[in-house]
């Protein structure tokens, strides 16, 4: 319920801007929690820290559409 609260205060604010968020590949529990609250994968990155690659999911919620 928080989640859907601040997207909501989001929606509130800014109507026609999208959100963008990046969350671990490996943590299923956040992408599960994102997807929920209507966000959709859109690419995965994947960087190199300590000398070890980590893949990113970046997940976007668009605007709501009128009838949405």
């Amino acid at each position: 319920s928080f989640g859907q609260a601040v997207l909501s205060h989001w929606d509130a604010e800014y109507p026609d801007r999208r959100l963008r968020a990046v969350v671990q590949a490996w943590n299923s529990r956040s992408l599960q929690l994102t997807r929920r609250l209507g966000f959709e994968d859109a690419d995965e990155l994947t960087v190199i820290q300590g000398d070890r690659p980590a893949a990113y999911r970046i997940i976007i919620k668009c605007p709501r559409r009128e009838g949405d």
